[in-house]
C-alpha cells in the first residue's frame, strides 16, 4: 500500500511509460498497441535493473510480490436506474420487460433499479416492489397487485382482449389477433392498448379501414394466401392497390392478374413470364415450373413475389384447386409467395363448399369491403370536390343523402350518380345540386 506521500513515485511509472513506450510510436489498431506493450514489458520494461531496488522488476515481481496477490474481483454489477410509468395493465417496462406494482399506483411515475438479479421499484425513496430479473419480452406478475375487477384485463386474458378489439369490427379484432400471436403475448398486449386507443381517438371507422390495409401488407410480406370480397364497385381493386403501394419495390415484386377467364396456363405463363423465364411448352412442365420458380426468387434474390387474381369469382373449383397445389411445393412446409383472391361475395360463400374445404383452410387473411355509411359518403363526395377546385357546398345535404341510400355507399355508383347529378343541374342552370331535380332524376336514369 501507498500513502499519500507516496503520491508522486507512483505517478513516476506514467512519465516513464509515456517517455520509453510511446514516444515515436504510430499505432494503427489497439490490437497493435496491447501487442506492442506486452512485447515492450516483457523485454525491456521487465528486465532492466530498477534505479530504487536495484533488481529486475520481473524478476522481483515472480519472487516477491505474485504470492501475495488477492484474487481478481468479480465484475462489478453495475445497476440501471429509470423513471417508469405505472401503465393502465399495472405493469411497468423495464429492459422489454414488464413488472407489476401495486393498483394503488396507477398511473404514476416510479424509480426502477435493475440489476442482474433483481428489479427494484421505489415511490419517493419508499420501496414498492422486488421482482426478479427478468428477460426482454418476459413478465413477471404478483398475483396480489391486481385487483379483483382488473384481474381479466391485467393477467393475460388475451381471449377477452381480442373479443374487444372484434366489437369494434372484423379487421381490427383480427389485426389484434395477429399482434398477439407470438410466444410471448403477453409482451405486445400493450400494441393492443394502442390499437384500441386509436378506436377511442379516431373512431372504429378510419381504424378498421387501416387495420384492413395492414392484414393485406401482412398477408403479402408473410407469404400468405388472402380474400378480399365486395360487391361490384365497392373499391375492392383499389383497396389493394393501396396497400401494395407501400410495399419496398426492391424486396416485393407484385404479379396482378387482371382476368382470370384466361385459364390455369395462362395464368402460369404470367406467373414465369414476370419471374424472367420462358414458359414451357407442355402443361405439366409449366405448372412445375410456376411452382417452383417463387422458391428460386426468395432464396436467390430475397425477392417476395405477390400473385394478385382479381375477378377470381370467375375461376371455377379446379382452377381454385390448382392455385392451391402451388403451394405443396416444399411438402407444405411453407409457401414461397403470396398470393391474393379479389372478387365479389360468392367467391367467399364458394369457398365454405366442401370441395374447397382444403384451400379454405390455408386462407390466412379475409376481408369483406362493405359501402360507406352516410358520414362517409358526404365526406368522399366533398373530398372528390376539393380535388376538383370547389370548396363551396355544391351539393345540398338532402342530395348526398339520397345518393348514399341510392348507391348503398359503394364509391363507383356514388361517383356515377354524383356525376349524373351534376350533368343534370347543369342542364337545368342551376348552381346547387338539390334532391327536387337533379338528384332525384340522376338516381330515376341510373336505376333504369
Amino acid at each position: 500500500m501507498r500513502a499519500p506521500k507516496d503520491k508522486p513515485k507512483v505517478e513516476r511509472a506514467v512519465q516513464y511509460v509515456r517517455g520509453n513506450f510511446w514516444a515515436g510510436e504510430t499505432f494503427a489498431t489497439l490490437e497493435q498497441v496491447q501487442d506492442a506493450v506486452t512485447r515492450w514489458c516483457a523485454d525491456r520494461a521487465g528486465m532492466r535493473i530498477h534505479g530504487s531496488t536495484q533488481a529486475r522488476p520481473a524478476e522481483l515481481f515472480a519472487q516477491a510480490e505474485a504470492q501475495v496477490l488477492l484474487p481478481v474481483p468479480p465484475v462489478y454489477d453495475v445497476p440501471v436506474f429509470n423513471r417508469v410509468k405505472v401503465h393502465r395493465d399495472l405493469h411497468v417496462e423495464v429492459g422489454k420487460a414488464l413488472y407489476s406494482v401495486p393498483g394503488s399506483y396507477l398511473g404514476r411515475d416510479l424509480d426502477a433499479r435493475a440489476d442482474r438479479a433483481l428489479v427494484k421499484l421505489y415511490d419517493s425513496g419508499k420501496l414498492v416492489r422486488i421482482h426478479p430479473r427478468q428477460e426482454p419480452g418476459g413478465r413477471s406478475t404478483d398475483p396480489a397487485d391486481i385487483p379483483t375487477g382488473k384481474a381479466g384485463y391485467a393477467l393475460q386474458d388475451l381471449d377477452l382482449l381480442v373479443v374487444k378489439a372484434a366489437g369494434h369490427g372484423p379487421s381490427i379484432g383480427a389485426y389484434a389477433a395477429q399482434i398477439l400471436d407470438d410466444p410471448r403475448p403477453w409482451a405486445r398486449m400493450r400494441a393492443v392498448y394502442r390499437l384500441l386507443g386509436l378506436v377511442r381517438r379516431y373512431g372504429a371507422d378510419p381504424v378498421e379501414t387501416a387495420c384492413a390495409m395492414a392484414r393485406i401488407d401482412w398477408c403479402v410480406s408473410q407469404r400468405q394466401l388472402g380474400v378480399i370480397s365486395g360487391e361490384v364497385g365497392a373499391g375492392k381493386t383499389v383497396a389493394v392497390r393501396a396497400a401494395l403501394a407501400g410495399l419496398e419495390p426492391s424486396r416485393h415484386q407484385v404479379i396482378y392478374i387482371p382476368d382470370p377467364t384466361i385459364t390455369m396456363r395462362g395464368i402460369h405463363t404470367r406467373i414465369v413470364t414476370a419471374l424472367g423465364r420462358t414458359p414451357a411448352f407442355f402443361s405439366g412442365v409449366l405448372a412445375s415450373q410456376t411452382a417452383t420458380l417463387p422458391a428460386g426468387e426468395l432464396d436467390e434474390r430475397a425477392g417476395l413475389p405477390g400473385v394478385v387474381i382479381d375477378e377470381a369469382h370467375l375461376l371455377t373449383n379446379t382452377d381454385l384447386e390448382a392455385l392451391r397445389m402451388l403451394s405443396n411445393s416444399d411438402m407444405d412446409t411453407g409457401s414461397h409467395f403470396a398470393m391474393l383472391l379479389i372478387g365479389q361475395p360468392t367467391l367467399r360463400r364458394r369457398l365454405k363448399l366442401a370441395v374447397l374445404s382444403a384451400l379454405d383452410q390455408r386462407i390466412s387473411t379475409r376481408y369483406t369491403i362493405t359501402g360507406m355509411n352516410a358520414a362517409d359518403t358526404s365526406d368522399y363526395i366533398r373530398q372528390h370536390l376539393k380535388f376538383a377546385g370547389r370548396s363551396d357546398p355544391l351539393f345540398s345535404d338532402d342530395a348526398i343523402q339520397a345518393i348514399h341510400l341510392a348507391s348503398r355507399g359503394y364509391p363507383r355508383a356514388v361517383n356515377n350518380l354524383a356525376v349524373a347529378a351534376l350533368i343534370a343541374t347543369y342542364a337545368a342552370d342551376k348552381a346547387i345540386v338539390d334532391l327536387a331535380a337533379a338528384a332525384q332524376s340522376a338516381i330515376t336514369e341510373n336505376s333504369e
